[in-house]
């Protein structure tokens, strides 16, 4: 993993499967039977909302978050030019503040980017045409309080199951790069 990048884990996939074997049901019916029940009530609770508690939501595999060192406007700017310098386009940019303020929403700043190059493309459609369901690789910059963070999917976890690890080896280093060129 490169310098500045954080992946972003996530206890809440366990959780559900531990919901769903049905243990965590089994184990609290057997606390609340017990002499203590009331003890035992608060106790599983704790825990229980403790596990809810640790994150807000389950992260995508292979999510890696790298705060920018700029403010928003300066990193969407290095973003735009990082992309460029290291052979990428920027097919589609998204200002996700103007789209949620259209249905109401007052967001902070957020733009997502989509990005890849043509050349890509011809590796995808000769090993794998569905393989195009994971491209354009997307980066998003959001600013986060006083933070501008930069989150992005590992390209090897959107393409080895396509069969496309070659690709997906080539692009990894690059993604990873462009952003921690654009954080710095």
């Amino acid at each position: 993993m490169t310098s500045g990048a954080v992946p972003i884990f996530s206890f809440k996939d366990e959780i559900k499967v531990f919901l769903g074997a049905g243990l965590l049901k089994d184990t609290m019916m057997k606390f609340l039977s017990q002499k203590n029940s009331r003890f035992m009530t608060s106790l599983v609770f704790m825990v229980v909302a403790g596990f809810f508690m640790s994150s807000a939501y389950a992260s995508a595999p292979g999510l890696v978050k790298v705060t920018s060192h700029n403010s928003f406007g300066a990193t969407v700017s290095k973003l735009e030019s990082a992309v460029s310098q290291n052979g990428l386009v920027i097919l589609k940019k998204f200002n996700l503040q103007n789209m949620l303020n259209m249905v109401g929403v007052h967001a902070q700043k957020g733009m997502t980017f989509e990005i890849f190059h043509p050349r890509f493309g011809k590796t995808i459609y000769s090993n794998n045409p569905v393989g195009f369901l994971a491209v354009p690789l997307r980066v998003l910059v959001l600013q986060q309080g006083s933070s501008v963070n930069i989150y992005y999917q590992k390209p090897s976890v959107v393409l080895n199951p396509f069969g496309l690890s070659s690709l997906a080896n080539q692009l990894d280093p690059l993604i990873a790069n462009i952003v921690n060129e654009t954080a710095k």
